[in-house]
């Protein structure tokens, strides 16, 4: 009887958690910043510089980052067009605040300890701010959301393969197991040309943009991936001539990289998220070219979650005359059930609220989408959760026209359908969604059409308990009348269990005749003796 295993290396969680934590601070626009006319939005993005898993809670530190969107005012002449010798002039601008509010966060998780791997998050999930009386300072304040999970990477032998001379009846059961993710990163600096045609060039530059459009593809070789994305590149600037305008190039350049991976990969979702740096530009206007050339350093970072599908034997039976004895192990698992990731298309018309100034031209939209409700059915995963849309805009009054925002909390819902073959109500479950494109299209001055390229994903799993075979050997009947003692020169594949069970003994009785063994845990060494006590201990002394 030969059987064989396979080692496996699983992920297993050992306690998660989440918690919020309040916020506050102020920062101020540097000397030569123009003063804040009017504030317009700020966003909040928190970044974890460290985290450490101690007893019973991971400890997170970090700082966030502020982006102030806001109209500066500038005296300037009249002009023949009005009756006024000056006129206040609006002017959109933007403030950076890098790491200028720093925090720290104590995530309770029971079981955790120190030296344990963990991942951590980090978001701004509601931000409130005030424009202070010297123009120049803000004052914020945040709710920040923390979540973190730790888990242990448990290292297990299953058996999968039972071979024998003669008919053996196996009983199998197959599973999916999570094993350790892999996490990998890929850069590329790239350049490109953004051509402006007829459109008026930036004086100033507020911000230049680049993301992917639509998912990136990624090809799997030889202990390597292909990282392949279109990019889109959009410009934030203001020039004299139009004041603030947005452009976009759809899939202007094309990002490829690749990067080494281990060679058996157990592949279930596979994600890139990507992020830049080092964003460099400058303005041309020649004969030959009219633009922008653009430069930045794109990072990839590939997460590959990994699970494993196999067939563990849990007993082994075999036909007459033959006989096999088997030594079982339990073991309590994570199964992963099933994954599944859904693109959907939402659409929705939004009015101006009252007193809102009607749109004479946009600038910017975004859009955050989170879940409210999960729901596991048959074979299916529904998802319920709301749109926050938001947009940056040139509103008009009459002859006068200003820098204005307009925001629409909860302003979409929608409800989404995942496939996920193997759901069944009461399973545990893990579900994403994020806005991967979002499109505002004015129809009128108070009405814009919304549309958002949303992207669910969902992981469902339980718990397990595995009673599975460990080892197995053939045995005869017994011997009739056996001697006291046998003594046996040790093969390579010999346990103290398997010996016991083809000689009809104990493995406690071995130990007691083996001084030289310190535990049934004791190696065995091929080609020494060992004494094998044949007859039962008679229990009168």
């Amino acid at each position: 009887m030969k059987i064989e295993r396979q080692p496996v290396r699983v992920s297993t969680v050992i306690g998660e958690n989440a918690g919020q934590s309040v916020l506050e601070g102020s920062v101020s626009l540097p000397v030569d910043a123009p003063e804040i006319g009017r504030l317009l939005r700020v966003r909040a993005h928190p970044v974890i510089m460290r985290y450490e898993v101690a007893e019973e809670q991971i400890l997170i530190e970090g700082a966030v980052d502020l982006e102030a969107l806001y109209a500066s005012f500038h005296e300037v002449d009249g002009g023949e067009d009005t009756s006024a010798e000056v006129v206040l002039e609006e002017r959109l601008e933007i403030g950076r605040w890098d790491r200028q509010l720093p925090f720290e966060f104590v995530l309770d998780i029971a079981g955790a300890e120190p030296g344990l791997p963990a991942k951590v998050a980090v978001s701004a999930d509601r931000i409130s701010y005030e424009l202070q009386d010297d123009k120049r300072s803000v004052t914020v304040d945040l709710v920040l959301g923390f979540s973190g999970t730790v888990y242990r990477i448990d290292e297990h032998s299953l058996t999968t393969q039972a071979t024998a001379d003669y008919e053996v009846h196996r009983e199998q059961r197959r599973i999916r197991l999570p094993l350790e993710s892999v996490s990998v990163r890929g850069q590329e600096r790239i350049q490109g040309f953004l051509a402006f045609g007829g459109r008026v060039l930036p004086q100033k530059v507020l911000s230049l943009t680049i993301r992917p459009s639509g998912e990136p593809t990624v090809r799997f070789s030889d202990g390597t991936a292909e990282i392949r994305s279109a990019l889109t590149c959009a410009v934030l600037y203001t020039a004299s001539e139009v004041g603030a305008a947005y452009v976009e190039w759809p899939e202007e350049l094309v990002f490829v990289t690749t990067v080494t991976v281990p060679e058996n990969l157990y592949k279930a979702m596979v994600s890139v998220d990507f992020s830049t740096a080092d964003v460099q530009w400058q303005t041309i206007d020649t004969e030959e070219k009219r633009g922008m050339g653009i430069e930045a350093t794109v990072f990839a970072d590939l997460k590959i979650d990994q699970v494993m599908e196999t067939a563990v034997i849990t007993d082994l039976v075999a036909e007459e005359p033959y006989q096999v004895a088997v030594r079982k192990d339990w073991l309590l698992l994570r199964e992963a059930v099933g994954e599944g990731r859904q693109h959907t298309l939402t659409e929705a018309s939004l009015q101006l609220p009252a007193g809102a100034l009607p749109i004479e031209r946009l600038l910017l939209s975004e859009a955050t989408a989170r879940l409210e409700d999960v729901h596991v059915l048959g074979d299916k995963v529904a998802v319920e959760g709301v749109a926050d849309i938001e947009i940056v805009y040139v509103g008009r009054s009459g002859e006068t026209t200003s820098l204005t925002t307009c925001s629409w909390p909860a302003g979409i819902f929608f409800e989404i359908e995942v496939p996920v073959p193997g759901a069944e109500p009461g399973l545990e479950r893990k579900a994403e969604v994020g806005v991967e494109k979002v499109r505002v299209d004015v129809i009128n001055r108070e009405t814009v059409a919304v549309e958002l390229d949303l992207v669910t994903t969902v992981a469902l799993s339980r718990s397990i308990e595995l009673d599975h075979v460990v080892e197995a050997v053939e045995v005869g009947p017994p011997h009739p009348d056996p001697p006291s003692y046998t003594f046996l020169v040790l093969q390579a594949g010999d346990t103290l269990w398997k010996i016991a069970q083809r000689y009809h003994t104990q493995t406690e009785a071995i130990l007691r005749c083996n001084k030289w063994l310190e535990s049934e845990s004791s190696e065995l060494t091929p080609g020494m003796k060992l004494c094998i006590p044949r007859r039962r201990e008679s229990k009168g002394g």
